[in-house]
């Protein structure tokens, strides 16, 4: 995959990545504005609680404000955050700590904790929390009253504008978010990541096959190509890079081990059909449970796909790639966050009906 391939992956997925993100708040419609009552509910609420605070902004209240020494937001590209939402009686309704999710009772081992990336340069991302980004320094935590008629995406000219457009089904929430960092250049930023990974945690074994894809065999003798019109059978592990979340396993006490096991699923090693070339492999589970190596049942991400058209018989190896490699700006559900780097320690076995 070529640089500009990589960036035209990560520019057009990008929307959908942003879009997922609070998404619980952000069904949208044009018509007549219904925000008065919510309005005199929230001016309420800030009486009781937070005494003279006032609307800044297009309208979000600022309750709390823990400053820091960081470089500027001045409205680059990418950002990068950890945030809690809370509803106005105080319940958690997302968090990416994973010591919040312990302690409120959601926590699952299978989530992925910890910092996430979104693309603030479009209409994907809520106007509240452009609001909230304006003057942020990295490490400032700001907590803040969103109205939820600035859950929405749409820029309009002035704060009276978001006021007389109602967001269907939207509801105000409390947002605490600490700025981690942000960029220009996402796909530079996990290149140095993995970089640094590859050399610190796995001792440089990687060599560099590709812009932002590492691998490396770390057993086996056979020199054997595998045929291209052959089956093969793979156990695998994957984990995102730098913080090493095991996110997904075929191996039974491995997720066992990891918290991730599903009595639901069959743990087996898959069938990798294999082709002239990788972007057309596909990998069976066997199993109608769902898995994270893929976009569907049957169609495995490139970066997956590549390391095994490097393996031979029995070989073991380790794969590290870059987002555009796995699943790019949109994630995985729970378990892998939009531009997440990855890891993937792959073994080719025996078929297991033999």
């Amino acid at each position: 995959m070529s640089m500009k391939e990589i960036l035209s992956k990560i520019c057009g997925l990008a929307c959908l990545g942003a879009a997922a993100f609070f998404s619980f708040s952000c069904a949208k419609s044009e018509g007549n504005s219904g925000n008065e009552d919510e309005l005199r509910h929230l001016e309420a609420w800030i009486q009781v609680n937070h005494p003279g605070v006032k609307a800044s902004g297009d309208g979000i209240y600022v309750l709390s404000d823990t400053k820091a020494d960081g470089k500027t937001y001045g409205g680059e590209n990418y950002v990068l955050f950890d945030y809690t939402v809370r509803s106005l009686d105080g319940k958690i309704q997302s968090t990416t700590s994973e010591a919040i999710a312990k302690q409120v009772g959601t926590y699952n081992a299978s989530n992925y904790y910890g910092m996430r990336t979104f693309l603030a340069a479009n209409e994907g991302v809520q106007v509240g929390i452009l609001n909230m980004l304006e003057g942020m320094r990295v490490g400032e935590t700001k907590t803040a009253l969103i109205p939820s008629w600035l859950t929405g995406t749409k820029k309009r000219a002035d704060a009276e504008a978001y006021f007389k457009h109602t967001q269907k089904d939207a509801s105000s929430y409390i947002y605490e978010l600490t700025l981690r960092d942000f960029t220009d250049d996402v796909v530079s930023r996990e290149i140095s990541q993995c970089t640094a990974y590859v050399h610190s945690v796995l001792d440089a074994q990687l060599d560099t096959v590709s812009y932002g894809f590492w691998y490396k065999k770390l057993a086996g003798k056979d020199t054997v190509s595998l045929p291209s019109d052959s089956t093969i059978y793979i156990n695998y592990i994957g984990r995102t890079i730098p913080d090493g979340h095991v996110f997904d396993t075929n191996v039974a006490d491995t997720a066992k081990f990891y918290g991730i096991y599903k009595s639901s699923r069959t743990y087996t090693p898959y069938s990798v059909t294999l082709a002239e070339e990788y972007a057309n492999y596909s990998m069976d589970s066997g199993s109608s449970s769902s898995s994270y190596y893929s976009s569907s049942s049957s169609d495995m991400t490139s970066g997956f796909a590549h390391a095994i058209s490097l393996m031979h018989p029995y070989e073991r190896g380790t794969a590290v790639f870059i987002s555009p490699f796995g699943y790019g700006s949109t994630g995985s559900g729970n378990s892998v966050p939009p531009y997440a780097s990855l890891r993937f320690d792959i073994w080719l076995v025996d078929n297991p009906n033999d």
